[in-house]
C-alpha cells in the first residue's frame, strides 16, 4: 500500500476535516470506492487535489459522485482514474485519527453520507422558521 500526505485547505467538508488538517492517502490502485470514503481527486474546477466524500458509486462504470460536507449542493462526478486515492487518517495537533479503512469506519462514513445532508437541512429548515418568527 503506498501512501501520501496532503494539507487540507478550506472550509468545504468541515466539521470533519479542518483547514490544515494533514491527510494521509491510500493510493494504492487496488482500492475499490464506496460511498461514504473521503477520496482526495484532481479536479478540472481547482488548481490543487480535493477532499470530498463519496457519495454515488457504480451508476456508470468508472464514475464517482464527491460532494462537499459543508455544502450539499457541491457535488461533482469524477472518474476513478483522476481519484489519488482515499483518506484513511488525519492527523489534527498531536492527534492521528482513522477516518477510513475499516468497517466500522465504512459504516460511519455511509452514515455521514447518508444522513448528514438531512441533518443539515433539518437544521436550515429550523433556522429560517425561526428567523422568519423573529420578524413577526
Amino acid at each position: 500500500m503506498r501512501v501520501a500526505c496532503y494539507k487540507s485547505q478550506g472550509t468545504s467538508m468541515q466539521p470533519f476535516l479542518l483547514d490544515g488538517d494533514e491527510l494521509i492517502v491510500s493510493t494504492s490502485p487496488a482500492i475499490l470506492y464506496a460511498v461514504g470514503d473521503i477520496v482526495l481527486y484532481r479536479s478540472p474546477l481547482f488548481t490543487q487535489p480535493v477532499a470530498h466524500r463519496v457519495v454515488g458509486c457504480g451508476d456508470a462504470p468508472g464514475l464517482c459522485v464527491v460532494r462537499a460536507d459543508a455544502y450539499l449542493t457541491m457535488t461533482e462526478t469524477v472518474s476513478q482514474e483522476s481519484i489519488i486515492g482515499r483518506v484513511d487518517y488525519l492527523r489534527r495537533n498531536d492527534a492521528v485519527i482513522r477516518v477510513g479503512g475499516t468497517m466500522s469506519t465504512a459504516l460511519f462514513n455511509r452514515g455521514i453520507a447518508k444522513w448528514y445532508p438531512c441533518i443539515v437541512s433539518a437544521k436550515e429548515a429550523i433556522t429560517g422558521m425561526l428567523s422568519g418568527s423573529r420578524r413577526a
